[in-house]
């Protein structure tokens, strides 16, 4: 990743054997990152653990220390504060995809059916901007409700669309229409 110029910010769990080898101001630290026949990479690690809180009662717990590994050594240019932020626009990123790779492509194993890139392209836009629909709508239904849309689950969302487009589909079908329109010439219904 480095050589692409790239900034790397990972989560780093236990395959990760981290030494601390010097600790910066922020309580962040630098370690060492090895792996079998390559140079060892000097990465600072950010640990904090996230709060949650139930907002039925109350409740607030504690859960697991996240441990991130980072190139941006500098924590001045780079505050420990900004990571948990960073790293959970992160994962937003990645529950994009998975919806739209998983849950509306129709599997992990799902490929697109276009065979160019033309039309692939053209078939990834097209599934973006039935993701971006479907996120506006949970938007609304949300402010509606008054509850955060982070709440309304798009799986269940995309669930009842393709319910609805079904049964709107099947009113709409060729033959239904086709025996509609000859049911009213001839004035039977």
């Amino acid at each position: 990743l480095r050589a692409t110029g790239a900034h790397v910010v990972m989560r780093a769990g236990s395959q990760f054997p981290l030494t601390q080898a010097k600790v910066l101001p922020d309580g962040t630290y630098l370690a060492e990152l090895h792996k079998a026949g390559r140079e060892a990479i000097t990465v600072r690690v950010i640990e904090y653990s996230v709060t949650t809180t139930d907002h039925a009662t109350g409740e607030v717990t504690e859960g697991e220390t996240v441990r991130l590994i980072t190139d941006l050594l500098d924590v001045e240019a780079y505050p420990a504060e900004d990571f948990p932020d960073l790293y959970r626009s992160r994962w937003v990123s990645e529950e994009i995809f998975d919806a739209v790779k998983t849950d509306m492509r129709g599997g992990t194993d799902a490929v697109l059916r276009s065979r160019s890139p033309e039309l692939a392209r053209g078939e990834a836009w097209a599934l973006l901007c039935v993701y971006q629909a479907i996120g506006d709508l949970v938007v609304q239904v949300g402010d509606t409700a008054g509850e955060s849309p982070d709440r309304i689950s798009f799986s269940d969302t995309l669930r009842f669309f393709r319910s609805t487009i079904t049964s709107v589909a099947e009113a709409f079908s060729p033959s239904t229409v086709e025996i509609r329109h000859r049911q009213g010439r001839s004035g039977t219904n």
